[in-house]
């Protein structure tokens, strides 16, 4: 709050000229690029986690169920034909 205080302080200072904007534009898109960066690497990390979980409750459960950990790797229709017959034996 501080920073975006003194820069239109400084801007207003110096009658804001072309490359006032184009500046502020630039640093705004690289400050929102890094966030974005930051934001999917986190959600990668924690993607991961919750598989390795979910692999792991998988083949601790008995029976036939344990294609199931392999179904990211699968197409959509052979993942929903597991789905249902999940559902059917349920």
């Amino acid at each position: 709050m501080v920073v975006a205080a003194c820069w239109c302080a400084v801007g207003v200072g110096l009658d804001f000229p072309k490359e006032w904007f184009h500046l502020t534009n630039m640093l705004c898109t690289l400050l929102v690029l890094l966030l974005l960066l930051l934001m999917q690497h986190s959600q990668i990390r924690d993607m991961q986690a919750l598989h390795a979980k979910a692999g792991e409750l998988i083949r601790s459960t008995e029976g036939r169920y344990n294609q199931m950990i392999g179904a990211g790797r699968c197409e959509t229709h052979e993942s929903e034909q597991m789905v249902r017959d999940r559902q059917a034996d349920a």
